[in-house]
C-alpha cells in the first residue's frame, strides 16, 4: 500500500478555495461592468413601459377633449406611472408645452390679433408651434 497522507485535500482548503473563487467572480463582474448590466436590467423592469406612458397620455388628452378639469388634475394614474414621475397630466412634456394650467393646455388656440380682428393662425396644436408661426400669433384661451 502506498502512503496517501499527503495526497488528500483538507476540508479547510476546499472551503477557502470556494470563497476565493466567488470573490474572484464578483471582482471580475465589477471591473468589467457585468454587475451594472445585471442591476440595469432590474431597473429596466421597474421602469414604466411605453404602453403605460401612452395610455396615461391618452387619458390626459381625452380629459382635455371632454373638458374634464377634475380628471385632468387628478387622473388616477397607475402606481408605475406615478413612480416614473407623472402624478398629474401637466407632468407630461407634451401637455406642459401647451400651457401650465388646464385652461392653457386644453382651452387655448393659436390666434392672430390685428386691431379688433382675431383670426386663426393655422394648424398649431401647441404653444411652440404657435410661436413658430410668427410674432403676430399668440397662444391664448379660446374665446
Amino acid at each position: 500500500m502506498a502512503n496517501r497522507k499527503g495526497a488528500e485535500l483538507s476540508l479547510n482548503f476546499i472551503i477557502i478555495a470556494a470563497i476565493v473563487l466567488v470573490v474572484l467572480i464578483v471582482a471580475i463582474l465589477f471591473f468589467t461592468g457585468g454587475a451594472s448590466k445585471l442591476i440595469g436590467e432590474q431597473k429596466e423592469i421597474q421602469r414604466m413601459s411605453e404602453q403605460e406612458r401612452s395610455l396615461a397620455l391618452a387619458s390626459c388628452k381625452f380629459a382635455c377633449t371632454m373638458k374634464d378639469e377634475s380628471k385632468f388634475n387628478n387622473p388616477g394614474f397607475s402606481e408605475t406611472v406615478v413612480s416614473a414621475g407623472f402624478s398629474k397630466c401637466i407632468d407630461f412634456p407634451e401637455i406642459a408645452e401647451m400651457g401650465s394650467t388646464f385652461d392653457m393646455a386644453c382651452n387655448s388656440e393659436c390666434v392672430k390679433t390685428s386691431g379688433a380682428i382675431t383670426t386663426n393662425c393655422g394648424a398649431a396644436s401647441t404653444k411652440a408651434d404657435c410661436d413658430a408661426k410668427g410674432a403676430d400669433c399668440k397662444w391664448q384661451a379660446k374665446a
